[in-house]
Parts: C-alpha cells; structure tokens; sequence
C-alpha cells in the first residue's frame, strides 16, 4: 500500500506520504513506514531525490504495482479514471514540481 501510495503520486515529499499512509492504514507508526520505505529502498523498488530542502519518494520502475477487478455492474469500471482521481486528490494537498517530477522521469526504469 506504500508502494501504490508512492506511485499514484508520482513522487511524494516523506510528510505527505507518512500523512496519507497513516490515513489509509492507523495501525502504521513512523518507525514502520521507515522500515518499510528502507526495505523497498534496499529491493530497488523506490527512491528519493531531494529539492528545496525536502526529500521525495517516487517508484523506480512505471509499473502499477497493482491489478485492478471490478465488481459486476458497476458504473464505472476504468481503474484509469479512478486512478486520476485519486492523483488529483493528493495534488490538492502537495502540488507536484515540475523540477522533481523531472528529476524522477529520468531516474525511472522503463521496463
């Protein structure tokens, strides 16, 4: 969930990330997330690159760690659009610089 948090963002500053994290799942402390983001770190799964002061997360490789399943007769079934929903949402709380976001464009592996 960590990993999913730091993809639909793109890159995401460590208060933000801590912030929605602990949102999504309470039972989660700093302490563990750190653990967490050091071990995914360690696999090569994120990274971080500083700006202006701040660290920011972002996933190595452009892969949705996820795979998405609706339920039948749902309305909307486009995990794209849903997605884009919850990018917009988290903008609205850190918005993404450009310098960062082209920092990490170049840092990621296309695969």
């Amino acid at each position: 969930m960590i990993l999913w948090v730091i993809y639909i963002c793109v890159a995401v500053s460590s208060t933000i990330l801590h912030t929605w994290v602990k949102k999504i799942n309470p039972n989660l402390t700093d302490d563990l997330i750190r653990q967490y983001l050091y071990s995914m770190k360690v696999a090569g799964w994120v990274d971080r690159v500083s700006y202006s002061g701040k660290d920011y997360y972002f996933t190595k490789f452009d892969i949705d760690p996820f795979d998405y399943a609706f339920k039948k007769g749902l309305k909307i079934t486009d995990s794209i659009r849903r997605k884009s929903d919850v990018r917009a949402l988290l903008a609205t709380l850190e918005k993404p610089i450009k310098a960062v976001l082209n920092r990490v464009a170049s840092a990621r592996v296309n695969a």
